[in-house]
């Protein structure tokens, strides 16, 4: 169950403090409301929407590592499986650090579990998307 915990929160965090990087200030506001989003529209169960702030590779990998034909279907399989306290910690992730390199970013938070070995992030076509692992 951990396992799924850890793909589902392939992309975490809420209200942040970042540092670091030569990004932007208009950046780590992206990467931000990317992460925040993500992680709000998985806890409303909202799976069109949180894989929209994901990359191809990463909605290749959620539909591959779950067996299912789809990103949405893929966060659906396991969010479902989540308890709710489990929810709650998408809810009230934080994220703590964001390291931004050029097109690349990643970012760390807190509960630590949810950011297993850091979230990273690529900038999409003008647009900060959370990448595969």
């Amino acid at each position: 169950m951990r396992t799924s915990i850890a793909l589902a929160c392939l992309a975490l965090a809420l209200p942040f403090a970042a540092c670091g990087g030569n990004g932007t200030d208009q950046d780590e506001a992206q990467i931000r409301a990317a992460i925040t989003q993500h992680l709000t529209a998985l806890a409303a169960k909202d799976y069109a929407k949180a894989c929209s702030y994901t990359t191809e590779a990463l909605k290749q990998q959620v539909a591959a590592e779950t067996k299912t034909d789809s990103c949405e279907k893929g966060w659906e399989s396991l969010i479902t499986q989540l308890p709710p306290e489990q929810i709650d910690e998408l809810r009230n992730a934080k994220v703590t650090r964001i390291q931004i390199n050029g097109d690349t970013a990643e970012a760390d938070g807190t509960p630590a579990d949810l950011f297993s070995g850091g979230q990273r992030m690529k900038k999409t076509d003008g647009k900060w998307l959370l990448e595969k692992s």
